[in-house]
């Protein structure tokens, strides 16, 4: 299974150098991992973007994802020859083809996939904060929290309704 996902990483970086995209975008950095009950992490800042081309970042996933499966499959390949342990080289038979199915450069070469901004990008710098792709947000002077009254306010006005 190895074999064949470098393969097919290997088409699609020749499949890239072929295409050789040089339109200049900014890609946000890697999206911080939600964990449960803790507050949602910070949109990227204007600055955290990376001015880049869609070959050199479409080139740099592939070269991250092969190194990640390089990785996978020499530590699933080592406990199966050290340990005698084969469950770590089963679910790399699973993961290996359902992660191609979460790869953007897999979905856009190999699926055809026509979505607009499949790595979030923008094609002219960003200014001002940022909430996501292409959503600029200019901090206003609006409370967003609505302020609650004291319960002895509440109290006092529930008397005079009586």
């Amino acid at each position: 299974m190895a074999l064949v996902a470098f393969i097919l990483y290997f088409a699609m970086l020749k499949m890239i150098q072929m295409k050789a995209d040089k339109t200049k975008i900014w890609v946000p950095p890697k999206e911080q991992p939600k964990i449960p009950f803790m507050p949602a992490p910070e949109p990227p800042k204007p600055e955290d973007y990376e001015e880049t081309t869609f070959e050199a970042h479409e080139t740099k996933l592939v070269y991250e994802a092969v190194q990640a499966l390089a990785m996978a499959c020499g530590i699933a390949a080592f406990v199966s020859y050290k340990f005698e342990m084969h469950v770590s080289c089963i679910i790399q038979a699973v993961t290996i083809p359902t992660g191609f199915l979460d790869f953007p450069v897999f979905q856009k070469y190999f699926l055809g996939s026509k979505s607009n901004q499949i790595y979030k990008e923008l094609y002219e710098k960003p200014e001002g904060r940022t909430g996501g792709a292409n959503m600029n947000i200019t901090p206003s002077d609006d409370p967003r929290v609505e302020q609650l009254p004291d319960e002895a306010e509440v109290d006092v006005a529930a008397k005079k309704d009586k």
